[in-house]
């Protein structure tokens, strides 16, 4: 029985750590999105949706969510 304990929190742990890792790159790459903003004029010349910026504050926000919800089924 402790041994599928271990394995069960190893995997859990290791999903937090996926997650934060995700979530770190996304946040540590966030500048270059800025700088992609200022040379298309905010993705208008690659008639992009929205601009760069905004689409990566999404996805850290979704990354963070989904680190929230990985510390919580703990």
């Amino acid at each position: 029985m402790p041994t599928v304990w271990i394995k069960t929190t190893r995997g859990m742990v290791m999903g937090i750590l996926r997650k934060l890792a995700k979530t770190v790159i996304h946040t540590a790459t966030a500048p270059i999105d800025i700088v992609k903003d200022v040379a298309t004029l905010g993705g208008v010349i690659t008639e992009e949706d929205e601009p760069y910026s905004i689409q990566k504050a999404k996805k850290i926000l979704d990354d963070w969510e989904e680190l929230e919800n990985e510390i919580d089924d703990l």
